[in-house]
């Protein structure tokens, strides 16, 4: 099995499906959640949450189907662009949806794959401590 979860950057889809065709690839939900939830309404966000949680925690394609015909009647008059962009990218949004439940909540997010990343580079980072003159007789 090969996945990548990843970010929406440019460029990425194009390149996974180029170098590895038979790969999956999963947007990360939390991400395309967050920049959504940023692009609206501080006092319509949490509803606006609500209708995208529906979509990443739906358990068969049907119940995808059936968020995504709510979002956009909810929402598709006040923010079409957001609508869109979920309708365009719910193949991709979506893809754990093709592995066996018990993984799925490992594989919607890169923010493990972040924080580990970040951890490395905290234990690996150099650095120089500079003590005065003098203390270097009480080491040595």
């Amino acid at each position: 099995m090969r996945i990548f979860i990843i970010d929406n950057l440019s460029g990425l889809e194009e390149a996974i499906k180029k170098i590895f065709p038979e790969a999956d690839w999963q947007l990360c939900v939390l991400h395309a959640a967050r920049d959504a939830r940023n692009k609206t309404r501080k006092k319509e966000r949490g509803a606006l949450a609500a209708n995208l949680k529906k979509i990443d925690r739906a358990e068969s394609q049907e119940e995808v189907e059936k968020a995504l015909q709510s979002l956009r009647e909810r929402w598709g008059g006040a923010y079409p662009k957001i609508v869109e962009r979920w309708e365009a990218k719910a193949y991709a949004l979506l893809a754990i949806m093709r592995h066996r439940k018990l993984i799925r909540r490992y594989l919607y997010t890169t923010n493990q794959l972040e924080r580990l990343a970040k951890e490395v580079k905290r234990r690996t980072k150099y650095f120089v401590v500079k003590r005065p003159r003098k203390s270097f007789g009480i080491w040595f």
